[in-house]
């Protein structure tokens, strides 16, 4: 009878260890690295689950899970370009302090001043010509042709290389940041979401800019300073 006992519990334990081994392993949570126009990097953990967006070809709805890139269009609002206009006459001023001024707050919105930097090229002024072409050379490498590309619209490309071009009707998601915990992040002061390819977050607080003027911002507390 015990030898019985004792099969029938060595049956058992094999066959629940086959059921637990044939589960599915626990689906980890997408992670997204972010981007943010003041120049913080988070990594966050979506709660929510879709971005949908409107093309000329229909309503999408995109998981989170297979987004490897998203762009928000950049915001020419009709302020903006009133500054980026005052700026890039401000190259040519003979005061040094206001031909300063402009070249870093340019350098700072070039994504959105970026064809007026392109047009300063050819000005008559080589003064202007001059800084546009040292703040095109300053952001080459995040700002340049291919990045300027249609950027009016969003852009999404999957993790199945589909890109989709349109309008974002989702204007914010909620996440979950390790550092600063559940989040909700409006997509206007987003530059990019995408893969992680950093392991570390980059919270920092700039002075707002006028392209950030009136935009909902999201808040990033200033980290307290460590003790030596």
């Amino acid at each position: 009878m015990r030898r019985v006992f004792t099969s029938m519990l060595l049956f058992l334990a094999t066959a629940m260890a086959i059921v637990v081994w044939a589960l599915p392993a626990p689906v980890k949570p997408a992670v997204l690295e972010c981007h943010l126009r003041d120049g913080s990097i988070l990594l966050l953990e979506p709660t929510d689950s879709l971005f949908v967006m409107k093309t000329k070809y229909g309503t999408f709805s995109v998981p989170l899970s297979d987004v490897l890139k998203l762009e928000p269009a950049l915001l020419r609002s009709a302020e903006m370009e009133r500054y980026i206009q005052q700026w890039m006459t401000d190259l040519g001023s003979p005061q040094f302090v206001l031909r300063e001024k402009a070249q870093a707050m340019l350098i700072e919105n070039a994504a959105v001043a970026y064809p007026q930097l392109k047009a300063g090229l050819k000005s008559d002024t080589p003064e202007v010509a001059k800084r546009c072409e040292t703040i095109l050379r300053t952001v080459a490498s995040v700002v340049n042709d291919e990045t300027d590309e249609d950027r009016t619209v969003d852009i999404i490309t999957t993790t199945d290389d589909t890109i989709l071009r349109g309008q974002l009707e989702t204007k914010s998601i909620k996440v979950k940041s390790k550092s600063l915990g559940e989040l909700t992040i409006q997509l206007a002061t987003v530059k990019s979401f995408g893969k992680p390819t950093v392991k570390e977050e980059l919270p920092v607080r700039t002075t707002p800019t006028a392209y950030s003027k009136g935009m909902e911002k999201l808040t990033i507390p200033q980290q307290a300073p460590q003790k030596k």
